[in-house]
């Protein structure tokens, strides 16, 4: 119920792209899903494989809003995507990102 009641808050003060870096950014910290690669200088690759629409429902947007979140993400060269995959190339801009007000 709290994580509900959190949630809901988090999306009447908060726009879609600030809800999607919040999720990426908790997955990135999560040691199930955020796999620090340090040979690719400190990229962290969201794994097992998440589509729009996983990350969509999880973040409680559209998927049209979190396709437009990561286009945004991609183009401030806070991520990089590929096939169900998402490498976070600034987690701490992308951080600053989910925290924006």
């Amino acid at each position: 119920v709290r994580e509900l009641a959190c949630h809901l808050l988090e999306v009447t003060n908060d726009d879609a792209a600030m809800l999607v870096a919040k999720r990426l950014t908790e997955l990135a910290r999560n040691e199930h899903y955020g796999r620090l690669c340090r040979e690719n200088h400190g990229v962290v690759v969201i794994e097992p494989a998440l589509s729009q629409s996983d990350l969509a429902g999880w973040a409680g947007v559209s998927h049209r809003s979190a396709a437009a979140a990561l286009h945004e993400f991609r183009n401030d060269g806070l991520i990089s995507t590929h096939r169900l995959r998402i490498d976070i190339l600034d987690l701490d801009g992308l951080e600053r990102r989910a925290n924006q007000h």
